[in-house]
């Protein structure tokens, strides 16, 4: 039996690295076969990892002590529900930034791919299901996830109070100082808002903003502010070369906008009593690290167009059949 020649040989491993070039969404083995990773069960997983933390998150430890020498640090005014950015359009805007770059990356590969064609319903699901749009959508939602989860915990673990923790407890006897009154569970305020008074490290609000907020520049950086882009915004506008330049400069300065978002975020909260610095610093620096896990997972899995342009001529040159 003839041995088999080169070309044959290394056709299946071009043939898997022409599928990561179609539809990003499969990575290359030592042994030349593919993994494909599934969408739904990355999301379910994070997703229960989060529940199941916030479920457990009963009663946050009680690390730091009060006492009347310190008491001073955490007698700032408490304000209630009045919040100068709400935690829930903070998740709400990031997940529209989160579907806006998956969208972006579903108009770049839409001319450039040439994804293998499936009949059936269930078929055209798992297509899309593989493709880079999906992919950027659950790495950008697989980060913020991680994000609030790791949080979460951290919040617990930790039981920093808020500076506005005293405020929180409306002690029975006014004789008792207001920290007496917290650490015995004499407070006639809210169980609910004494408890979460002793979850100040990390912010969630900044971890929160900066994932989203470092997720949306790094996409836009990475795969909007490039070369081809802006020539294809050139050729679209067929304007004066000033306008070019303007185009040129704001595809360049918008990653600016969603990290400068972020940071009034983070600010806020301590403007609004609920944080220090310190624990606004923290949670922005663990979100920012899971946004930069995310879009290295998106640089990774969603490859440009140009890649299955390059890749297909250079089988052609080579007369290696094409899956």
């Amino acid at each position: 039996m003839a041995p088999a020649s080169p070309s044959s040989a290394s056709a299946p491993r071009v043939a898997v690295q022409l599928e990561v070039a179609r539809g990003g969404a499969q990575e290359t083995r030592g042994d030349g076969h593919s993994s494909v990773r599934t969408v739904p069960i990355s999301i379910l997983v994070t997703s229960v990892g989060l529940a199941v933390t916030v479920l457990a998150s009963t009663h946050p430890a009680q690390r730091f002590p009060l006492t009347p020498t310190n008491a001073a640090n955490y007698d700032f005014p408490f304000k209630g529900d009045h919040e100068t950015v709400p935690y829930v359009a903070v998740v709400v805007l990031g997940i529209v930034a989160v579907v806006a770059c998956a969208v972006a990356e579903g108009l770049l590969q839409r001319k450039g791919s040439r994804i293998k064609q499936t009949n059936g319903r269930c078929a055209a699901v798992l297509d899309a299901l593989r493709s880079p749009a999906a992919h950027v959508l659950v790495c950008g939602l697989d980060a913020a996830i991680l994000t609030g989860l790791v949080t979460q915990a951290l919040k617990d673990y930790v039981g920093e109070p808020r500076p506005d923790y005293l405020a929180r407890c409306a002690y029975v006897d006014k004789t008792v100082p207001s920290w007496s009154a917290c650490e015995t569970q004499e407070a006639l305020d809210s169980d609910i808002v004494v408890r979460d008074g002793r979850r100040s490290f990390p912010s969630g609000h900044a971890s929160t903003a900066a994932v989203f907020g470092v997720f949306l520049a790094g996409y836009w950086a990475m795969r909007i502010a490039t070369p081809d882009v802006r020539l294809a915004a050139v050729r679209v506008l067929r304007a004066p070369d000033w306008v070019h330049e303007f185009v040129g400069v704001a595809l360049d300065l918008f990653p600016a906008l969603p990290l400068f978002a972020a940071c009034y975020i983070a600010a806020s909260r301590v403007a609004d009593f609920r944080h220090s610095p310190g624990d606004v610093a923290m949670g922005f620096l663990l979100g920012a690290a899971f946004a930069a896990h995310g879009l290295a997972r998106v640089a990774r899995l969603a490859s440009p167009r140009t890649c299955l342009e390059e890749e297909s001529q250079r089988l052609i040159n080579n007369d290696v059949d094409v899956v």
